[in-house]
């Protein structure tokens, strides 16, 4: 059974219209290049390519702010080119101590922010670079993954007591005529949007199985407030509801958190055998279950969303069903089903 990367697997990268990717060498300034040929070593060369990365980075950030287009396509390229340098010189490194290296870690830890960075930046570009920041997403991602891989070699991994932000769903961008007017391109919100007493219930369930269980309950309250409001239902429980003070918006955020700490958590359970795969498949069966039941409730989200204007629950709206879509196909995937490709 195909458990290992179920979810990632479905986030392709994307291609750039026919654009050549820029070398290595083309990337690298005299003293960088003198300094990446002087590296004797893995870790030494993780310096200078995580100092590259750097530079690159801030140069995207930069241009986005100047609203220079191309060249932050330049740039954006330009860190895809270093993550699958970085991921080929990784994986012919088979000495343990150095995958295990201060070095390796702190690339991995500046990999998890540039991520966090260009998904950030993905929202606040203009439309037509959205596929860019896409694919570098996905390239420091497996760069990401693999070092991951070595620094955990014959050494499980703890189990996630949460989600991780870095994981994102796939992409399924909507056409310029499906977004409303005037958007704009990320929402306010921030955070999981979960409460304290949920967080709780996440922190005990250890098993992949109750974890998976919580992480459903969420989503399904989320959508049962959602729809109990619309249909000017009254709260008539005997305790308060516990979700009365959050926004529409916000409600569309915990339901996408929790279906993406569902993907993460199953991801990681498989790819570091920490959980059977007795259990791996039960999970999957059961989201794939629910989340088919899920995906038609979000369609009333979409129209309440642009019927009121609300644009952050527009664009919490549009990340939830990306998270569902993708939970569907990545579980239908494990399950054995043949993996489905998006029409180009």
């Amino acid at each position: 059974m195909r458990l290992a990367l179920l979810f990632l697997v479905l986030t392709p990268t994307l291609p750039s219209h026919g654009d050549q990717l820029p070398t290595l060498e083309s990337l690298l300034s005299a003293s960088e290049q003198q300094q990446f040929d002087r590296a004797s070593n893995f870790r030494e060369t993780l310096k200078v390519l995580r100092r590259v990365l750097d530079r690159f980075a801030q140069m995207a950030k930069r241009q986005l702010d100047s609203q220079e287009t191309e060249k932050v396509k330049e740039s954006v390229q330009a860190i895809r080119t270093l993550a699958r340098e970085g991921a080929k010189i990784t994986a012919r490194v088979t000495a343990r101590k150095a995958l295990r290296s201060k070095s390796a870690r702190r690339m991995e830890i500046r990999l998890r922010k540039m991520a966090e960075e260009l998904d950030s930046q993905r929202k606040a570009s203009p439309f037509e670079l959205w596929e860019h920041f896409e694919a570098a997403l996905a390239d420091v991602r497996a760069f990401r993954s693999d070092l991951l891989d070595g620094f955990f070699a014959s050494k499980p991994r703890p189990g996630s007591s949460g989600f991780s932000p870095d994981t994102q769903a796939a992409s399924f961008l909507p056409s310029e005529a499906e977004l409303p007017r005037q958007r704009r391109i990320r929402s306010s919100i921030s955070g999981d949007q979960f409460t304290d007493a949920e967080f709780e219930l996440l922190r005990d369930a250890q098993e992949l199985k109750m974890r998976v269980k919580v992480f459903l309950k969420i989503a399904e309250a989320r959508l049962d407030e959602i729809e109990r409001r619309m249909a000017g239902i009254e709260w008539e429980k005997e305790d308060p509801n516990p979700l009365e003070f959050y926004t529409y918006a916000q409600l569309a955020r915990a339901y996408q958190g929790s279906i993406q700490g569902i993907m993460i958590n199953i991801d990681e359970k498989a790819r570091h055998k920490i959980a059977t795969e007795k259990d791996i498949k039960k999970s999957l069966e059961l989201l794939n279950s629910r989340v088919q039941t899920f995906i038609p409730r979000l369609e009333p989200v979409k129209k309440l969303a642009e019927d009121r204007q609300d644009e952050d629950l527009y664009l919490e709206w549009r990340e939830a069903w990306k998270a569902s879509q993708k939970a569907l196909q990545g579980s239908q995937f494990g399950l054995g089903a043949p993996a489905k490709q998006k029409d180009s």
